[in-house]
């Protein structure tokens, strides 16, 4: 899990590295407050496409946008501390 000292950026070969051995802890945000919140606490932050569903209302995540995504996703991104 990550530390309060940790901020290198994880990368896909990092990922790789761990399979087997020490499990990633992945949480899920999607506004810059939660990001902020659970940035100390995890490995990697997801911004899924249920934020459709979860902040918008919509019946499935058929709908959901890049552009939705995207307005999600930046605020979450300067928020993390492992860019």
């Amino acid at each position: 899990m990550s530390t309060a000292g940790d901020s290198r950026a994880i990368t896909p070969p990092d990922i790789r590295a761990r399979k087997g051995g020490v499990p990633l802890v992945c949480l899920t945000a999607y506004t810059t407050p939660i990001a902020r919140l659970v940035d100390r606490h995890c490995d990697i932050v997801l911004v899924g496409d249920s934020v459709g569903m979860v902040l918008h209302g919509l019946p499935s995540t058929l709908g959901v946008t890049l552009d939705m995504m995207i307005m999600h996703a930046k605020p979450c991104a300067v928020a993390w501390r492992r860019r």
